[in-house]
This record gives C-alpha cells, sequence and structure tokens, in this order.
C-alpha cells in the first residue's frame, strides 16, 4: 500500500510542477525576497546594537579609572593596590585651549603611549590616517572632536596649555593660561570609547606631552573577570586614598578628591543607549512589517494556487488518496520554491553586509566596511525555506478540506447544482444581491435603494463569494501595510517636531550667559536687542531618604576611620578630565575663562550622576542639578509637562528623567539634604509639576530640579553659579545677538541636548522608512484588488449575459476597488496610530521628553484618497478588456 501510495504522491507532484511551475517559482522570489529584507535587516539592527558595545572592547576600555592631582608616586601607588589586574595604564592627563578662534573651547589630552606598546588598556582604533610619531609634536585625535573643531588629518592644533595652578583655580577664574604655547600636528582620527571619548579626545605623542605641564594623573586598569572584582578593587583603592590623605597636600588642592574612581566599563554612556533604542526600534518595525506583509503575501498566493484547484483534490478523495498524502504531494512540488526561497533569502545579509549602524551610532562602529553577518544568513535561509514549506501545506490542507467537505456537498435547499448552470457565479446561485436563502425565493425581492451596479460592486467587495481562505490574507496584508505606513509616520512626526520645537526640550530661550552679577542682569534688560532675561542660581542637590548618611573618604576626611566612600562628595571637586561635565565644551566667551556651566567643577558631581555615572552612594540617595529663577523679565523658563511651576520654598518641579529616578509625581513628597556648610536644613518638598528645563551643566535631559531660591539656599551642596537664559526680540538675529555679547560676556549659544541631536542624526531613516512601506501599502492594496476582480470572472460573464453594458461592468469594478481600498485604511490606520503612540511613548521616555503625539494629519487626510484612486486605476486595468465586456465561453461549465 505504501509504495503505490508514494508513486502517487509523486505522480500528482510532477504534475503540479509541471502545470504551475512558474506560478510557484514566482511565490518562492517572493517570499525569498521578503526573506532577505528581513534577515538584512536583522543583521543591521544587530550591527547597531552592538557597535558601542563592540567599540568597548575593542578600545579596552578600562574597569576603574583613577584620576588624581600631579603625583606619579601616588598614582602608581593606587595601581599597585588593586587586586586581579590584568592590564594597567599610568599616564599624564593635560588641558589645553584652542587658539585661533572665535569663540573659547578647551580640550583634555592624554599622554599616548608608545606605537606598538601593549599598555593592557585605552587602545583607540584608528579610522583615518596614521598613529603618532612618539618622538615628534604630533597627535591623533577622536573624529567626532575633529568634526567640532573643524580639524581634518594633518592640519596643525594651536594649543595654550593650563598650568596645575590655572586648573586648580579654573572655578575661580583666572587670566591667560600660563602654560607655553604649541602647535601639534594631527596625524590621524581614531574613535574611542568611555569617559575619555567626551573628556580627553586629544591622545599626545610621549614627547609631545613630556615637553607640556600636567594637570593630573589618570591610571586606567582592566580587571581580570571575577565576581565582585569591581567592589574590591574599589575598596582597596578607598584604603589608599585614606592613607594618602593624611600627606601634607597642595591648599589649592586640599578641596579635591585625594582619588576620583569611575567605571568606563560598567558606566556606559546613557545618551548612547537611549539612541540606541530608538534607531533599533525603527528598524524592529520596519523588519516587522516587512514579515507581515512578506508573509501575509505568500499565505495569499498559496492559498490563490491551492484554492482555484480544489476539484483536482477532491478527485483525488474520491480515487482513495488520503488528505495527508495530498498535503504531502503539493509540499512536494513547493519545495524547488523553498529551495530558491532560502537562497534568495541567504543572500541578503551576504550582499548587505556593507551596510554599516545607522544614525549617530555609525560613529561607533569599530571595523567599518564589509562585514558580513554569516549567523544572520543562515538562520535567514532556513527559515525563509521552512516557511514555504509551511505555508504551502497550510494552504493545500484548508482547500483540501474546504473542497471536499463543502464544495462536494449540495447547496442548502437540498438541491444539487444541475450540470450547465453558472459553474459557480455568485450571481446564479444568489451570492450577489443577498444570501443562498434569497435564491429560494419565488420573487425578484425587496427593492435595494440606488444603481444596481453600486450594490454589486459592494457586495462583490464584502460579499462571500470568494473563500476566506483567500480574502482574509490578502485583505490582511493590505490592513497591515497601511498600519506600518501610519505608524512610521506617526513616530517619524514626533520626530520631527522634537528637533524643530526647543520648547518641547526645556530651551525657551536663545542664548545664556555665564557667571552673570547684578550689573551685567541689568545691562541685558536694558539691551533692545533682548526681549527676555531670566536669571538663575544653578548647583547641586542630594534627594532621598539615604543621603543622612555621613560622607567619608573625601579630601576633607583625614581620619584613619574614613575607609570606603559611602555617599556623594558634597565639597568642590576640580574640572574632572573624565567624567560629567566637559572642560572643551563650546562657548562663545572672551578669552578669560570664567565659571562656566558646563565645565564649572562644582557640578561635576551631579553632572555625572544625572548622566548615569552616579558616584557610589548609599540607597536612596541621587544627586542632581537644581535651578531657581531668582528674577525674570519676560517669560523664559521651564518647559512644563504636568502641572505647574514652583510658588514657594516648599514646593520643587523635577525633570522627566528625575521623576523617573525618584518614582514621583505631581502630588508627592520629596527629601532634600542640608547643605554642608552648616547654615542650610533639610527640606521636604511637595513636587508641584514635571517639566524640562535647560540642560546646561553636564547632565542627561531632564535629570534636573527647580526650586524656589530660598529652598535651594538650604539645600545647595556646592556654591550656586548665576546664568543668565536671554531671548532675542523680535527680528534681531541671534547669531548677530550672540556675536555681540560674546566680546563683553562668556556666551553659550542654544544648542538641541545630545539626546535630541542623535535623534534628529537619525537623519532622513523615518521618511525612507515611509516611502518603503508606502511601497509595500501600495502594492498590497493593488494586489487585493486585482486578486478580488479575477476571482469575479465567472460573476462578470453573467451579469453581462444578463444584460449588463460596459460602464455597468466599469462601474462595478471600480466600486469594487473603491471599497476593499477603504476596508483595508479604516482598520489600518486606528492600528497603526495605536502602535505609533507605543513606538513613540519608548521613544520619548528613552530620550527624556514628553508622551504626547504629533498625528501625521496630512497622511492622514490623503491616504484614503490615494487609496481610493489607487485602487480605481488599477482596477480600471481589467475593465477594458475585452473579457469583461463579452461573454466568455470558457466560463462555461457542461
Amino acid at each position: 500500500m505504501a509504495r503505490p501510495l508514494l508513486g502517487a504522491v509523486g505522480m500528482v507532484a510532477r504534475g503540479q510542477l509541471r502545470r504551475r511551475w512558474v506560478v510557484l517559482v514566482a511565490t518562492g522570489l517572493l517570499i525569498g525576497l521578503a526573506g532577505a529584507a528581513v534577515g538584512s535587516g536583522a543583521a543591521l539592527i544587530r550591527r547597531t546594537a552592538t557597535s558601542y558595545d563592540r567599540l568597548e572592547r575593542a578600545t579596552l576600555v578600562p574597569d576603574l579609572q583613577i584620576t588624581m592631582t600631579s603625583n606619579p608616586d601616588l598614582a602608581f601607588r593606587a595601581a599597585a593596590v588593586v587586586p586581579g589586574v590584568s592590564g594597567v595604564w599610568v599616564t599624564r592627563a593635560l588641558v589645553a585651549r584652542v587658539e585661533n578662534r572665535p569663540d573659547v573651547r578647551y580640550i583634555g589630552a592624554l599622554e599616548g603611549h608608545p606605537v606598538g606598546s601593549d599598555p593592557g588598556a585605552y587602545t583607540p582604533v584608528l579610522v583615518a590616517g596614521r598613529f603618532y610619531d612618539p618622538a615628534a609634536l604630533e597627535a591623533v585625535l577622536d573624529e567626532r572632536a575633529a568634526s567640532r573643531y573643524g580639524v581634518h588629518v594633518g592640519d596643525l592644533m594651536p594649543l595654550r596649555m593650563l598650568t596645575q595652578s590655572d586648573y586648580q583655580h579654573f572655578d575661580t577664574g583666572f587670566d591667560a593660561p600660563g602654560g607655553p604655547a604649541v602647535s601639534i600636528r594631527i596625524t590621524g582620527l581614531v574613535r574611542m570609547a568611555g569617559l575619555a571619548l567626551n573628556q580627553t579626545p586629544l591622545l599626545l605623542a610621549p614627547a609631545a606631552a613630556a615637553a607640556l605641564p600636567s594637570v593630573g594623573m589618570l591610571v586606567a586598569i582592566r580587571l581580570v573577570p571575577a565576581p565582585h572584582a569591581v567592589s574590591r578593587a574599589d575598596a582597596a583603592v578607598a584604603r589608599a586614598a585614606a592613607v594618602a590623605g593624611r600627606d601634607r597636600r597642595d591648599p589649592d588642592a586640599a578641596e579635591f578628591p585625594v582619588l576620583d574612581v569611575t567605571h568606563p566599563a560598567t558606566d556606559s554612556d546613557p545618551r548612547v543607549a537611549a539612541t540606541r533604542r530608538v534607531l533599533v526600534t525603527g528598524l524592529v518595525v520596519f523588519v516587522v512589517a516587512v514579515a507581515i506583509t512578506g508573509l501575509a503575501t505568500g499565505a495569499a498566493a498559496f492559498a490563490r494556487h491551492h484554492d482555484l484547484r480544489w476539484a483536482e483534490q477532491r478527485i483525488e478523495a474520491v480515487l482513495g488518496m488520503p488528505p495527508a498524502a495530498r498535503v504531502a504531494a503539493r509540499v512536494l512540488a513547493a519545495l524547488p520554491a523553498a529551495l530558491l526561497a532560502g537562497l534568495v533569502a541567504t543572500a541578503g545579509p551576504l550582499v548587505t553586509g556593507g551596510l554599516g549602524p545607522i544614525g549617530p551610532l555609525a560613529a561607533y562602529e569599530p571595523h567599518p566596511g564589509y562585514a558580513p553577518d554569516v549567523a544572520a544568513s543562515v538562520v535567514t535561509g532556513l527559515v525563509t525555506g521552512a516557511m514555504v514549506v509551511l505555508l504551502a501545506g497550510w494552504s493545500a490542507a484548508r482547500a483540501g478540506r474546504v473542497g471536499v467537505a463543502t464544495r462536494g456537498a449540495a447547496p442548502r435547499g437540498g438541491r444539487e447544482r444541475r450540470a450547465g448552470s453558472s459553474g459557480g457565479s455568485a450571481v446564479a446561485d444568489g451570492w450577489v444581491l443577498g444570501d443562498a436563502r434569497r435564491a429560494a425565493w419565488g420573487g425578484p425581492g425587496p427593492a435595494w435603494p440606488g444603481p444596481a451596479w453600486l450594490w454589486v460592486g459592494v457586495r462583490f467587495a464584502v460579499g462571500s463569494r470568494v473563500s476566506p481562505l483567500v480574502r482574509r490574507p490578502a485583505l490582511f496584508t493590505a490592513a497591515a501595510a497601511v498600519a506600518t505606513l501610519v505608524a512610521a509616520a506617526t513616530v517619524g512626526q514626533g520626530v520631527t517636531r522634537l528637533v524643530h520645537e526647543p520648547d518641547r526640550y526645556g530651551w525657551s530661550f536663545d542664548l545664556y550667559v555665564n557667571d552673570v552679577r547684578p550689573e551685567i542682569v541689568t545691562a541685558l534688560r536694558a539691551d533692545p536687542w533682548i526681549s527676555a532675561v531670566s536669571e538663575a542660581a544653578v548647583s547641586t542637590v542630594q534627594v532621598g531618604a539615604g543621603c543622612s548618611v555621613s560622607t567619608v573618604g573625601s579630601a576633607q576626611e583625614s581620619s584613619p576611620e574614613a575607609v570606603v566612600p559611602t555617599g556623594p562628595v558634597p565639597q568642590t571637586a576640580p574640572p574632572d578630565l573624565t567624567g560629567g561635565g566637559t572642560p572643551m565644551a563650546p562657548t562663545a566667551a572672551p578669552a578669560v575663562p570664567r565659571r562656566r556651566a558646563s565645565a564649572d567643577p562644582s557640578l561635576q558631581a551631579a553632572s555625572s550622576a544625572a548622566a548615569g555615572s552616579r558616584p557610589a552612594g548609599p540607597a536612596g540617595c541621587d544627586q542632581f542639578p537644581a535651578y531657581a529663577f531668582t528674577a525674570a523679565s519676560g517669560h523664559v523658563g521651564w518647559t512644563m509637562l504636568a502641572g505647574r511651576l514652583v510658588a514657594g520654598p516648599g514646593e520643587v518641579v523635577v525633570g522627566t528623567r528625575a521623576a523617573s529616578t525618584l518614582r514621583v509625581g505631581v502630588g508627592d513628597t520629596v527629601d532634600l539634604a542640608a547643605g554642608p556648610s552648616g547654615a542650610g536644613q533639610p527640606l521636604r518638598l511637595k513636587v508641584v509639576g514635571v517639566g524640562l528645563g535647560p540642560a546646561i551643566s553636564g547632565e542627561r535631559l531632564g535629570a534636573n530640579l527647580l526650586l524656589d531660591p530660598n529652598a535651594l539656599t538650604s539645600v545647595q551642596q556646592t556654591a550656586p553659579l548665576h546664568e543668565a537664559f536671554v531671548r532675542a526680540a523680535d527680528g534681531v538675529p541671534v547669531s548677530r545677538l550672540v556675536a555681540d555679547l560674546g566680546a563683553h560676556y562668556e556666551v553659550g549659544g542654544r544648542e538641541p541636548p545630545e539626546e535630541v541631536t542623535n535623534l534628529g542624526g537619525i537623519g532622513g531613516l523615518p521618511g525612507l522608512l515611509q516611502v518603503v512601506l508606502g511601497l509595500l501599502a501600495a502594492g498590497a492594496v493593488a494586489h487585493t484588488v486585482l486578486r478580488d476582480w479575477r476571482r469575479r470572472a465567472a460573476d462578470v460573464a453573467v451579469l453581462r449575459v444578463l444584460g449588463a453594458t460596459p460602464p455597468s461592468i466599469g462601474a462595478i469594478a471600480v466600486t469594487a476597488a473603491a471599497v476593499a481600498a477603504l476596508v483595508a485604511v479604516l482598520i489600518g490606520v486606528p492600528v497603526g496610530l495605536g502602535v505609533g503612540r507605543l513606538i513613540w511613548w519608548e521613544i520619548a521616555n528613552a530620550v527624556g521628553v514628553g508622551t504626547d503625539v504629533a498625528f501625521p494629519t496630512g497622511l492622514l487626510l490623503a491616504l484614503p484618497v490615494t487609496a481610493v484612486a489607487l485602487a480605481v486605476l488599477v482596477a480600471g486595468v481589467p475593465t477594458v478588456r475585452r473579457r469583461w465586456r463579452l461573454p466568455n465561453p470558457r466560463n462555461r461549465v457542461g
């Protein structure tokens, strides 16, 4: 029995291949192309999501980074006490002012290791040019810093070095830097990861650094992977700091921590993580959309292929062929199509292996160029081939079961269809203008209002004549394509609105002036080019019940019991070259540097905490920059997302990210620790609002607080800075105002936060995604219209025999196409808006901005019209063919 059955399976499969091989190959190619797109997208997602992590591994980012004043003996002692070291690099840190610029910019640098040596930690990846000559005045520069400074390979970079005294007085101001002037040749551009990426992007040749004054020492340590290795290293360094704190120190350095410890390997840049979430979310949406569309299209193609030949399965069943054998025969016939689909899908990730990470993460790719993802290629090929087999088996089983069970049975009413009847025509069987019961009526039935072609077209579009096995995949494909298009447009509209509306990220001003005094504020208010001025005090605060734990291990703690630091260090710290804020942030300023919010030492601990690299502290204690507006002329302030601004010393407004960290909302209370001076007192404040303010202290967007000035005086952990936020008068160019004020004051222009800049760096990805998804949606709608109309061949012939004119047939076709397109739009638009809202909520939370949705109004208005116009255009093709105008003898049965 088995051998004849196998022979029958083979015979049926050969017959299927011989008669329908073109359809099978085309279907396999279609599914293969969809699989190739999905596989390429998955490979691109993997390369984009892992770019920064791979750069960290390639550059040997240290597990432990210790900074201190220029004391080589202390640096080597600190490195020697750390247990489980696999690599260590002790180097000198330098700071310089970049010369020959219209503004004032500072840059941090490290003394590089000799070329060819293996320090075991921190080895940047060269992407252009060459490494420096160890004996020459040369250096390599991080490519992102090179873009900011406008420096290229081979350029001379003029610098004026800061002395250690300049560095120690950075927060109180000094005259021109006291170090020598030097011109450094940039020989190469490198990619860096870790804290050094932002703080010390310049790597000097040993000979160049040896002739220049240093401002500190840096120890980079990589640890042997082991449980609690980092905590043991921290404890060892804390003990070394306690011992070193007993030594006599320079009075100017007494306010600085003896040893400042950070963890670059574990404290990755949260801004990169936020950008990664945004990009990966967009790519995942694209891949899912293509996968769903390809799967539904393949399912519809196989369903149509097998559903049209249900009679063959009925004959095979009469001859004794079981259902499993019938399905096996059709699966066997689909194996060449599965093989073709698998090969095409496998080639996708290989062909697109040259695509690097997209958006801002492309700058973190450690190995640019062609890098095929072999694993993704193999998995994509196997899965795609298996899906072809499964779709073929599923559709064959469904068609066989429906064809044998129902289509071979008598119609309702017990009367069998006579040979020579309509052969399945919807019109003759009463399926067009009513259900099966209408066919048994003695009369013509109730009259329908309006022209007959209108109702016939509507019935063609939504009636039950076409098998659900064929109709549902096609309709699902069109609706899914429309939904993904609307979702992508919703996200793209949100990104565009955020980038082009500064109020949405808390920047309601045009520029700010650092370190203002009362006379400066008075002059700004009297300036006719200025319409609004707000003066704000900026300091740091500690929030949480755990902040009452005493702080030990700082520079001011010299007792032997001060072993392990247990809280944030509240005193002023030097401008950290390795974490927190950045001393080389761009400003348009006079030649003499003064206290700056973006580089001032007093804000480094809070900036580090708010940026995701918070120093180790007691549980329940967080440190944030805090702002208090002390005077205002016009409205320049925070953007409120919920609640209101502060109205008294017992209230506080929290930024979006601070609210998430503290898990508070409007109506809750927060505890703030008293300042270290002894004059303040701890406060419990009521949260009256959640909003976004200017992030000029190096913190992440939304990681700050807004207090009343009297409250800030009680809880400030550092001496406050005073900043003036300025808005230009109508008609005054902001660039001209910046240049005018920059000749007298230290001015910072309005620059989007890095989170917003990274989001805007996505560029045309949302638009490209919309174009691709729009083409998919157009193809799906066209496929649905053509498939439905081709299925109506017998119905159209019957209508023509009954007297329908060619214009009536055309009107029926247009009506059916328009209704089918509108159904797909009506289903897809609400689903797309819901999905787009969820995706934007995820993106907005990652960035730290408001989660309200920007609806793509233009697309929503144009989509129904465009879909109907496309459907009508597609439907017009078969209506002009002669076989739709005259009865076709091939439609007769019997």
